[in-house]
């Protein structure tokens, strides 16, 4: 008998487990109907489900012309295990037409980027 290189080898694949995400957020957020000229604020909560803290390195709207940060936090901005922070987003509709973005939230978790729809109608 020939070796098959394969001793000891099992041909079933291994299978591990997914870590939790450790950061979420309650989005998408979806401001609704909106005045041209209005610019109303939605607080977006970032969530820590880890066990230890997150610290967030970059926020980026888009589109940046009509989503914007109310007000920008200072970052980094560490975020502690089982704890919250929130984001102010504005909604600056330009014209009377629907909108798309998104919050891209930047940190050093296991799933970064993350990102949070938004809309809205102008």
């Amino acid at each position: 008998r020939e070796p098959s290189g394969r001793a000891g080898r099992s041909s079933e694949p291994i299978v591990l487990p997914l870590a939790a995400p450790s950061l979420s957020a309650d989005g998408p957020v979806a401001f609704g109907d909106v005045s041209v000229g209005a610019s109303p604020v939605r607080q977006v909560t970032l969530t820590n489900s880890d066990d230890t803290a997150v610290t967030v390195t970059d926020l980026d709207l888009t589109p940046a012309n009509v989503f914007t940060f109310a007000p920008l936090p200072n970052l980094p901005l560490v975020i502690g295990p089982g704890s919250t922070a929130s984001v102010g987003v504005r909604f600056a509709p330009e014209a009377a037409q629907a909108y798309t973005g998104e919050l891209v939230v930047t940190h050093d978790g296991n799933n970064s980027p993350l990102a949070v729809g938004l809309s809205g109608t102008g």
